[in-house]
């Protein structure tokens, strides 16, 4: 199975508050024109624009392993891996939520060339900068930041002083919209 074509988003409508339906809002959001301004740590923001959706990282027989959203910065040009999970995730689904977002990333990180070029239109090929380090954002949906992620985050910087990890909170707010929230808590 080949890779989706730049811009490829998720089509099906979804009727309530789950994975699909945030990982849709989210796409719909990077895809618009000036992409999804995403809050980042030190009180930043950066602006993401959509490349693809179930990008498969990881080859393997049973299951291709996929990441959920591939977007890019449209300020630095760095590949931006979101890995999310929905509201009915369970602790254990959460809790792997950092492994997977950091395989992914670390699968995109050793393969940016390739995905450079099979998703870098520009005729130029200007979207996407390899020198760039790839920025792995984990989005979920409860309140609070699991403890576990901020001492997993500490001990892979501590390994690898350039790795940008962030943690957003992801909720509905009171008018229906998607609120996407930084747990900034270094």
């Amino acid at each position: 199975m080949g890779l989706q074509e730049s811009g490829h988003m998720p089509t099906k409508t979804a009727d309530k508050i789950n994975e699909y339906y945030l990982q849709k809002f989210l796409c719909e959001r990077m895809s618009s024109k000036e992409g999804m301004r995403l809050p980042i740590s030190s009180g930043k923001s950066i602006r993401v624009d959509l490349i693809s959706y179930e990008v498969p990282t990881v080859a393997c027989t049973l299951k291709t392993e996929r990441l959920d959203i591939l977007g890019y910065d449209l300020d630095d040009h760095s590949l931006v891996a979101f890995e999310i999970k929905g509201p009915d995730a369970d602790r254990p689904e959460l809790e792997n939520l950092f492994f997977q977002g950091l395989e992914h990333r670390n699968w995109l990180e050793r393969n940016k060339m390739g995905v450079k070029f099979l998703f870098d239109r520009d005729p130029l090929g200007r979207r996407i900068n390899t020198k760039k380090r790839v920025r792995l954002i984990l989005g979920f949906c409860d309140s609070e930041i699991p403890h576990l992620f901020l001492e997993l985050r500490k001990q892979a910087e501590r390994e690898d002083q350039y790795l940008k990890i962030d943690f957003v909170h992801m909720f509905k707010n009171e008018n229906g919209d998607i609120e996407l929230f930084l747990y900034d808590e270094r």
